[in-house]
């Protein structure tokens, strides 16, 4: 199981804020960041307007459509 989860440091031990889904005497690994943290639920928020004018979308689609129409096969002859 992998998952986030916010807590709060006090008297020497890390409490989590929710339940956990764990057996007793579970080993776990902590990551711990001392403020607030921003986190994004899909990679492509923070790329978004990135590709803006560097592809010609509507020029791209007629290539590909007019590639399709060259025939590179030899006429089968029967």
């Amino acid at each position: 199981m992998v998952t986030t989860i916010r807590g709060r440091y006090r008297r020497g031990h890390i409490e989590p804020f929710e339940p956990l889904d764990l057996v007793e005497d579970a080993e776990v690994t902590i990551t711990v960041t001392d403020g607030p943290i921003r986190i994004e639920a899909d990679g492509t928020l923070s790329s978004a307007g990135a590709w803006d004018g560097l592809l010609d979308c509507g020029r791209f689609e007629r290539e590909v459509y007019e590639s399709r129409t060259v025939q590179t096969r030899p006429a089968v002859e029967l």
